[in-house]
């Protein structure tokens, strides 16, 4: 099976209220801060996306699908700076 997060499609804002033109989504392995996981840009799971997703000038992080448990997702702004980091589960 596969579902998706509440990030997919989601405009990332800063503090101030500013797009995140550029921030950057990751995908590990639950339990690990290394081990990536694939996401995908189909339901059934066929075609990876590009590892992390980049948003959009918009702050917009693309649509994607996982494999449903368990994921660990890191987002960052375009620099680097971890705005999120934590286990979510996956429908």
């Amino acid at each position: 099976m596969a579902g998706t997060l509440p990030l997919a499609l989601a405009q990332q804002i800063d503090v101030n209220g500013k797009p995140l033109a550029g921030c950057l989504l990751y995908f590990f392995v639950s339990g690990t801060t290394s081990v990536q996981q694939n996401s995908y840009s189909d339901y059934g799971l066929t075609t990876p996306n590009a590892w992390p997703l980049e948003a959009d000038q918009y702050g917009r992080i693309p649509n994607f699908y996982l494999a449903d448990g368990p994921v660990h997702v890191r987002l960052t702004d375009a620099s680097g700076t971890v705005i999120l980091d934590l286990t979510m589960q996956v429908p």
